[in-house]
């Protein structure tokens, strides 16, 4: 059982990968109340996709996303990670959400781009499932507000098919999903 958050799978298969030319690149300064509003809201949205709380999770998703995939299939490919979940005997009640410090980031015009690493561990009645990922979180510098991104449309490059002016960031290099007995 892998991490799909809002649009992962389906923005891979709805875009391709794209080589466009990056817009000019400025290193964004984030103030310490902005990096934990990052951290905080980061949080929310991988609960709220891992839970089931689709409103939630459609709320703090990136514009681009919801406009290229629509919010139909955003709760659908959410209802499906929650339901996969249960499915394999994890306990949405037993996750915990471990969110680490904003790794690369870079300034497009308006937009700060942070790469914010999480590991997120379900228990079930048998074993514990680590799963490490990251999102990418973007600051709205007009609306002072951030929105997310899966770490899996960055990944494979098609996110720049949705977002032309994507920087380049320096993405981590994630340990597998692993599952420990109980």
């Amino acid at each position: 059982m892998g991490v799909l958050l809002l649009g992962c799978a389906t923005l891979a298969s709805a875009t391709g990968c794209s080589s466009q030319p990056q817009a000019t690149i400025a290193e964004g300064p984030l103030s310490a109340e902005q990096i934990q509003e990052a951290r905080t809201q980061a949080e929310i949205v991988v609960r709220a996709n891992l839970t089931g709380q689709h409103d939630k999770a459609i709320e703090l998703t990136h514009r681009s996303i919801i406009a290229l995939v629509g919010r139909d299939q955003l709760v659908a490919a959410a209802r499906s990670v929650a339901r996969s979940i249960k499915d394999n005997g994890y306990d949405p009640d037993t996750l915990e959400i471990t969110v680490g410090e904003l790794g690369d980031r870079a300034t497009v015009e308006r937009e700060t781009f942070a790469v914010i690493p999480f590991t997120a561990v379900l228990q079930s009645a048998e074993s514990k499932r680590t799963i490490p990922s990251f999102l990418v979180g973007v600051y709205d510098s007009r609306r002072q507000s951030w929105t997310f991104i899966d770490g899996e449309g960055v990944k494979n490059g098609s996110i720049r098919k949705v977002l032309p002016n994507f920087p380049t960031l320096k993405i981590p290099t994630l340990p597998e999903p692993s599952t420990d007995k109980n």
